[in-house]
């Protein structure tokens, strides 16, 4: 999968219906590795995830006010240093 289409950014949401095709597989590939391990994106429903960002969002929650901070801080210092065939994965904070 490209990272870039028409010389645009493309952002891939880890939960959009694209990714849940591909559940399965990663299930099983988590319990056959050593360690095993599940997915992360099994411990959020919909409704779970709509909290999560509904308290994230608030103003008094640090992680992502200081995360937002230190992004809009350097991202013309981010944007310099990524290759044009990368991945940028935001693991969001919390």
């Amino acid at each position: 999968m490209d990272g870039v289409a028409g010389g645009r950014s493309k952002v891939l949401d880890i939960h959009g219906d694209d990714n849940v095709a591909g559940l399965g597989q990663d299930i099983v590939h988590g319990l056959r590795a050593q360690p095993k391990y599940l997915p992360s994106l099994l411990l959020w429903d919909t409704p779970g995830l709509k909290l999560f960002e509904r308290l994230a969002g608030r103003q008094d929650y640090y992680p992502a006010r200081k995360e937002r901070s230190l992004i809009c801080e350097n991202a013309e210092d981010i944007a310099e240093r990524i290759k044009g065939d990368s991945f940028i994965v935001e693991l969001g904070s919390g």
